[in-house]
């Protein structure tokens, strides 16, 4: 237990719990492996869990009445999650499920609502990801409106590639396995369009696509597609 707790005070967002603290929401809490495509949590009206990523991925999205799925974003180790929703006393609304092999810590909300309450700190960092977040879906809202299919596309790359992406001198190599159907939810598109602009950006040797890997070989022109500058020819001497 008091590995778990060393834990605790290492990760970024509950880097502020005094030892004390993190042995004691660790010992209020439960820990569970869930494999690739288990749910986590699913909408609910009263959530009593805030969740906590040791290792692994998550996915985070909402899904229609008639199945159809929108991906807000992934959780990477040592964030929490599903805490809106409890702060807010609101229902929960989003499903989460892991997208590998995941290790999830489950923490009662009274007692995540104590170390809150007992450590200002850790509300500030809870309040940084939670905007960091809104900050993202909101981007990709102004996004859906005012860009194309394949701006959209060159923006989520470098975004996965910022959080999830293990760089080199030019290239960058996506650590996590992204599908044609993933990429959709995330820029509002459809698979076939996906497929499609991420066909150009191939035959372009801007990335590969191999098995659900993702490498970016030029980020720097991704970087030109995504914020929307035309590919303009050198201008003669």
């Amino acid at each position: 237990a008091m590995d778990d707790a060393w834990y605790l005070r290492k990760v970024h967002c509950l880097a502020a719990l005094t030892p004390a603290a993190g042995e004691e929401l660790r010992k209020r809490s439960s820990v569970r492996t869930h494999a690739r495509g288990e749910t986590i949590f699913a909408p609910r009206r009263t959530p009593e869990f805030v969740f906590f990523l040791e290792a692994g991925l998550v996915r985070v999205f909402r899904a229609s009445s008639l199945g159809e799925e929108i991906t807000f974003g992934f959780v990477r180790p040592g964030e929490v999650f599903g805490e809106v929703a409890v702060l807010g006393e609101k229902s929960r609304e989003s499903f989460a499920e892991a997208a590998r092999l995941s290790r999830v810590w489950r923490i009662p909300r009274d007692a995540f609502l104590a170390a809150m309450q007992a450590h200002p700190s850790l509300v500030l960092e809870i309040t940084k990801q939670v905007h960091g977040r809104l900050r993202r879906v909101e981007s990709r809202v102004v996004d859906l409106v005012f860009r194309d299919a394949r701006t959209r596309i060159a923006r989520i790359l470098l975004e996965l590639g910022e959080d999830f992406g293990t760089e080199s001198t030019d290239w960058v190599s996506l650590e996590i396995s992204v599908n044609q159907s993933d990429l959709a939810t995330l820029v509002g598109a459809t698979r076939q369009t996906v497929n499609e602009a991420l066909g150009e950006l191939k035959a372009e040797d801007l990335v590969t696509l191999e098995r659900g890997r993702i490498t970016l070989l030029r980020p720097d022109k991704l970087r030109e597609i995504a914020s929307g500058l035309p590919d303009l020819p050198m201008a003669a001497e």
